[in-house]
């Protein structure tokens, strides 16, 4: 993760990042990439309009799609990405907020046996089925985008004689919400859905950031 903390706002008469003897704040801009994780999940399809099913495949795993080749030949916003906009608003700029966007990828591998449950067209469901693309296929790629706010607290370790270097512990909590675009293909009919507001997320990290020249930092 690297990020700039804007000289218009920062202060030339202190030497601690984001700290201000005038007693204004400070913002910072991070942008970065991630790989990601996930645990099994449970996946809920229902529709009783066009079509009658409700039914739930279990135990799923999924995995991330990062699209590092696209790095260097496409947008900087293919990859997963995680945007950062802080403000560090008080003079002694160790407590601030934050507003968050992780674009993150989250795919369903195809040919996996899981355990499905429910009903499709009136008929009860409850064995393990191949789940494979006349089936399901289902992904968010174009993202599971957390939008999320922070509040963010920092304590500063080490720093240089010249105060030009500073090493630091960078905490945050906040909430949010996910807002995918869900791309689904089911019985074998694709669905590009739009992006929507799908449930909550909460977000709990710490790090170590290191300033260098008092504008820089990863």
């Amino acid at each position: 993760m690297l990020g700039f903390i804007p000289t218009s706002f920062a202060q030339d008469n202190c030497n601690c990042p984001t700290q201000n003897k005038a007693g204004r704040g400070s913002i910072y801009v991070t942008w970065g990439y991630h790989r990601d994780w996930y645990t099994n999940s449970t996946i809920h399809f229902t529709n009783h309009e066009n079509a009658n099913y409700d039914f739930e495949i279990q135990n799923a795993k999924a995995v991330d799609q990062p699209d590092y080749d696209d790095l260097f030949h496409r947008s900087i916003s293919v990859p997963q990405y995680i945007f950062n906009l802080g403000y560090m608003f008080n003079k002694k700029g160790d407590w601030g907020i934050e507003f968050s966007w992780d674009h993150i990828k989250y795919v369903l591998p195809d040919n996996q046996t899981l355990r499905v449950k429910g009903t499709i067209n009136n008929v009860k469901y409850d064995l393990d089925t191949l789940v494979d693309i006349n089936f399901v296929r289902f992904e968010h790629t174009n993202g599971g985008n957390y939008c999320m706010i922070n509040g963010v607290k920092r304590w500063n370790i080490l720093h240089s004689k010249n105060g030009m270097h500073w090493l630091s512990v960078f905490a945050k909590a906040g909430a949010g919400v996910p807002i995918p675009k869900t791309d689904s293909r089911l019985f074998g009919r694709r669905n590009d859905g739009p992006f929507h507001i799908s449930g909550y997320v909460i977000v709990a990290s710490a790090s170590i950031r290191y300033n260098f020249f008092k504008y820089l930092f990863v």
